[in-house]
């Protein structure tokens, strides 16, 4: 499990929602019946006590979750390039997914990838020079 977002490079603002990655073989269905069954799970539980109160006092803290299983990180889905920098991993069993994300970004790194900063809190990522890679 991981957060990633502003809330992850710490330039997240009042209005901002927490970004959670969630991986698990668990998961079935589609991403949306995923994330159905991850609210109801967590607002079943004593969660709910604890957004009411942020709510309350105007700290409106919205989740947002990206359920994936591990093949699907095995991918290596575009959805994950932020995370290869940003990403705070609060739980990881046998570091499977920071061997993932490290993975991800040497091969990024070595075909010459990188992230483009056009502000502080605006980028792209410049792939191109993997793409020319592959097509050589």
């Amino acid at each position: 499990m991981a957060i990633f977002g502003s809330v992850a490079r710490g330039t997240a603002e009042p209005q901002s929602d927490v970004d959670i990655l969630v991986v698990s073989d668990d998961f079935a269905g589609s991403l949306g019946q995923r994330v159905d069954k991850l609210f109801d799970h967590v607002l079943g539980q004593d969660v709910r006590a604890e957004v009411r109160w942020l709510f309350d006092n105007k700290v409106y803290a919205n989740l947002s979750f990206l359920p994936l299983t591990r093949r699907e990180v095995g991918k290596r889905p575009t959805v994950l390039l932020d995370l290869t920098d940003d990403a705070v991993i609060i739980y990881d069993d046998d570091e499977f997914l920071q061997k993932a994300l490290v993975e991800m970004k040497a091969n990024i790194m070595r075909k010459g990838g990188r992230r483009r900063f056009i502000g502080r809190d605006e980028w792209f990522w410049d792939l191109k020079p993997m793409a020319e890679q592959v097509l050589t």
